[in-house]
């Protein structure tokens, strides 16, 4: 994670502290005397973290924050306010109007570099995400995230149950998502609880007995109830020792347990958008990736992974000295479907046959789509008796029984295929030669009237 840190304050004695705790802790820190100049050092190389002061010479903090959040270049720049005499409501005023958090300048400096550190990981993590989306959205993998949000789900946690039930309570008038309260073994196996796709977790901590609340914090992270939920800790010292902990081991936000409900409220729904918005961009992800290797109509695998797949089931077939089939399927007058019935019913043909065929297949075999109404299937360890049974249990499952239109009308469909086997005493076969021998076999099986099996003439 990389540490560039600009302090902004027009205060050089401040100014100077601060760059030296962040150098003493390896960080690079650059420094800029009013909010003009800070703008200026942000836009040529931006930091990954802004610590403000909220009184500037040429300008309020607050102004310097908004034009921060206005720039699309600068707005996931996390932005901490830093003010002598900061009042709760004033907190809450400023982490509304767009920063990260508001602390008082006399903060332990070990808290505030605890905090930067959060923050910096949190804005890394998202932006790692929105590089593998561009990356899959340039090519062509990857959909542009939908902005409609349902509400989250927060689960508050304390070690008696009446105190989270009452933290509820306190938090519902001020919470646009949903709230439960949860024991620690129904937060552990929220399964259990009823509870699924839980977005975030307030942990309230019994007086003294913080540590407790961060074992139990490290576990629902590595049991995996919960593995990108975000965390906020609410302490009796939300200044101490434990609070410096919890945010060293990734919880996203430490509070006092005094804190107003209504600060601690913004501040689990701002998780939560964020949590959703970077889940959204994690759905993207596994969508583009999944769909690169998949056909979107059927299901099925398409040759972007068959092709590699086939190389190394024929690769595998060889050194083991054991056949290998490769068939070619091809639907009978499938244009003569798209031109009575339309191309929707079309579709529902081809994803019917694909579950078919599927289901007709044993478990080890590959089936994937060619394109159109071709599909291909490889069957290792398979010798000609038992390709030529399977060929014919394939035909058998598409003309079994007949095809449906939306409306109800029964469409007769079959299959031409053809098939070729390696065997160990042809080393040269290869996936085009055996693709391109079932392929011959099957024109072979459409000339022979269709609805029927070949085997490759050239197969030993």
């Amino acid at each position: 994670m990389s540490g560039r840190i600009l302090i902004i304050d027009g205060v050089a004695t401040n100014r100077i502290v601060l760059m030296a705790r962040l150098q003493a802790a390896c960080y690079h820190a650059v420094t800029a005397a009013d909010g003009a100049n800070g703008l200026d050092v942000m836009r040529r190389n931006p930091p990954n973290l802004v610590l403000l002061n909220g009184t500037l010479p040429d300008m309020p903090g607050t102004a310097v924050l908004a034009r921060i959040r206005s720039n699309p270049a600068l707005s996931d720049v996390p932005v901490v306010m830093l003010l002598d005499n900061l009042l709760s409501d004033q907190r809450l005023e400023l982490i509304r109007a767009g920063a990260d958090d508001a602390l008082p300048r006399s903060i332990d400096p070990n808290w505030l570099l605890a905090r930067a550190r959060a923050l910096m990981r949190s804005r890394a993590a998202s932006r790692l995400l929105r590089a593998h989306e561009a990356t899959l959205g340039q090519a062509g993998m990857a959909e542009r995230p939908e902005g409609f949000d349902h509400p989250g789900l927060a689960a508050i946690v304390a070690e008696k149950y009446d105190v989270a039930d009452a933290l509820l309570q306190r938090l519902e008038p001020h919470q646009r998502n949903r709230l439960v309260a949860l024991t620690r073994s129904e937060a552990l196996n929220p399964r259990d609880a009823g509870q699924l796709h839980i977005d975030a977790f307030l942990l309230a901590a019994s007086p003294g007995n913080g540590e407790a609340t961060l074992r139990l914090m490290s576990e629902l992270r590595t049991r995996g109830a919960a593995p990108e939920a975000e965390f906020c800790v609410l302490l009796q010292d939300a200044a101490g020792t434990a609070a410096i902990n919890a945010l060293n081991m990734d919880a996203q936000d430490v509070l006092d347990r005094d804190c107003p409900a209504e600060e601690i409220a913004f501040r689990l729904d701002r998780m939560i958008r964020r949590k959703k918005h970077d889940d959204r961009r994690r759905k993207a992800i596994d969508d583009g990736l999944r769909y690169s290797v998949m056909d979107p109509l059927t299901g099925l695998h398409n040759m972007r992974f068959a092709e590699p797949e086939l190389d190394r089931l024929i690769e595998r077939s060889r050194r083991q000295g054991r056949s290998l089939a490769v068939m070619v399927i091809d639907l009978d007058r499938f244009k003569s479907v798209n031109d009575i019935w339309g191309h929707p019913t079309g579709n529902a043909v081809l994803v019917e046959v694909a579950r078919r065929l599927k289901a007709a297949l044993s478990p080890g075999a590959l089936l994937a789509r060619m394109g159109g109404e071709e599909f291909m299937v490889a069957l290792p360890d398979c010798d000609t008796d038992l390709a030529r049974a399977t060929a014919q249990r394939l035909c058998a499952a598409i003309k079994g029984e007949p095809f449906l239109t939306p409306s109800g009308q029964p469409i007769a469909v079959t299959v031409s295929i053809g098939w070729s086997l390696s065997i160990a005493e042809r080393p040269e076969d290869t996936r085009l030669s055996m693709v391109e021998r079932a392929d011959q076999a099957l024109l072979m099986a459409k000339a022979a009237g269709r609805n029927r099996a070949i085997q490759s003439r050239s197969a030993a």
